[in-house]
């Protein structure tokens, strides 16, 4: 059997393997069936140096590979991506900015936990919220209440209130695209859809355990929607923009969480449930946002000729 026909045979073999795993496990699973069709390649190049036609074997191999990938890559966006054009109204408009299909199955994927980095960051979450519980919360508050920051703890809590942030992110998204700025629309989008998936896990929570706040305003004190609407943000802007962004977006989600404890709102515990949910929730949305993760090149091949390779990010 030639080259060419076992490259194809196995990059139908790799793409029907990869067609049974879960979006996240896709790209994976893609990587190592592509490296066994490069070792292939290799191989059957330096056997083959002598046949007839080893450069159109070599080029019909480099095609199927390249159909394995690029099939690899349309399952691991499983539809939930949007290109983010302007669009033509504003009820596409509103789909681009909240993607409601795309934001259920990221809560069901945040629900499940099949993510070993989210299910760490829970577990570290839960057990130093178990951790501060009553000696703990009471040890916050009495470090975090010197004279002269009422003022700005009322500051902090204001701009985190859902009525602020909410319609800032929309003037953002809309923004980015009345000034032909579709990264900024993205970017919007995505704070946008990370911030709802934050409240769509913190909501039921606060419902479900109603503990009563410190200063016994309600029963809704467990977790900090605050400060996970905080962390949340500062997750995207991290995931983005890099340590340029991350390191002022997570000191300004900390004094978030560090002015509710002050107001007396939040127990000390809340707030580090809040952050961890926060991270978690944007770490799903930021994930599916990251569609292009498989990327393909063209390399030059040992003996003469052209290969593909690829990189994939995790």
């Amino acid at each position: 059997m030639s080259l060419a026909h076992e490259v194809q045979m196995l990059s139908k073999c790799s793409l029907s393997t990869v067609s049974r795993f879960r979006a996240p496990r896709r790209a994976l699973s893609a990587m190592v069936a592509l490296s066994l069709l490069v070792v292939v390649d290799v191989a059957g190049a330096q056997e083959s140096s002598s046949a007839a036609q080893p450069d159109a074997e070599a080029a019909q191999a480099a095609a199927s590979l390249a159909a394995a990938i690029a099939a690899a890559k349309a399952e691991a966006a499983d539809e939930s991506s949007v290109e983010f054009e302007k669009p033509d109204d504003l009820a596409s408009a509103l789909n681009q900015l909240l993607q409601p299909g795309a934001l259920a199955k990221d809560l069901l994927k945040l629900l499940t936990l099949d993510d070993s980095r989210n299910r760490m960051i829970l577990s570290i979450g839960l057990g130093a919220t178990v951790a501060t519980v009553y000696e703990g919360d009471e040890l916050a508050f009495s470090a975090l209440r010197p004279e002269g920051l009422d003022d700005f703890s009322d500051g902090m809590s204001s701009i985190g209130q859902r009525v602020v942030l909410y319609p800032a992110l929309a003037a953002a998204f809309f923004g980015g695209h009345a000034l032909d700025k579709p990264g900024l629309a993205r970017t919007a989008a995505q704070l946008t859809q990370a911030l709802v998936l934050t409240d769509l896990v913190v909501t039921p929570i606060k419902l479900g355990i109603r503990r009563m706040r410190p200063d016994a305003y309600d029963e809704l004190s467990f977790p900090s929607g605050h400060t996970a609407g905080a962390f949340a943000m500062a997750t995207v802007l991290s995931h983005n923009y890099g340590k340029k962004a991350a390191i002022p977006a997570y000191a300004f989600a900390t004094l978030m969480g560090i002015s509710r404890i002050d107001q007396r709102r939040h127990f000390l515990s809340d707030v580090i449930a809040g952050a961890a949910i926060g991270i978690v929730a944007a770490n799903v949305v930021n994930d599916r946002f990251s569609n292009e993760r498989l990327r393909v090149h063209m390399v030059a091949a040992r003996g003469g000729g052209t290969g593909i390779g690829f990189t994939l990010d995790f």
